[in-house]
């Protein structure tokens, strides 16, 4: 069985609304206190999570098409989650900041590459890095505000 397949049968909104409020918990309640590249990576799944959970019970399985269960199994993509729901009110909020890796001769990059970053430990320069965090924030707060989650 590949792994889509699996966590289709397996992961429910509920099980998403759960898993989604204990890395956001991790994220914010960091051993120690100092939030580390690690913790805002959980805070990404937090939100990611949030957002599927929230897609799922708005689409139930049977009509669930090509595109909502692309970004629902295979794909880390915030923005197209979040413009592919269309949910009420988060029009009024920014799009995510635009970021740059330290020593990437300013470059810009997305949300995505952020999420690649924390993975895999290359770091972004701390302007950029509040900004993301900041924005993801916001997005969990938004979704948890709407009873999303």
């Amino acid at each position: 069985m590949k792994i889509t397949e699996l966590t289709k049968e397996l992961v429910v909104p509920n099980d998403l609304s759960k898993i989604s409020k204990k890395h956001y918990n991790v994220y914010a309640n960091p051993h120690g206190g100092q939030r580390t590249s690690t913790h805002r990576m959980v805070l990404f799944y937090a939100v990611e999570c949030a957002l599927k959970s929230c897609m799922l019970k708005r689409y139930p399985s049977s009509t669930i098409v090509s595109k909502i269960e692309s970004l629902l199994h295979k794909d880390h993509k915030i923005t197209k989650i979040l413009s592919t729901m269309k949910l009420p009110n988060w029009q009024n909020y920014s799009s995510p900041p635009d970021m740059i890796i330290s020593g990437d001769s300013g470059n810009k990059r997305s949300l995505n590459d952020a999420h690649a970053c924390w993975r895999y430990g290359l770091a972004i320069e701390s302007n950029s890095e509040r900004q993301i965090t900041e924005w993801l924030e916001t997005v969990y707060r938004f979704l948890e505000k709407g009873n999303h989650i």
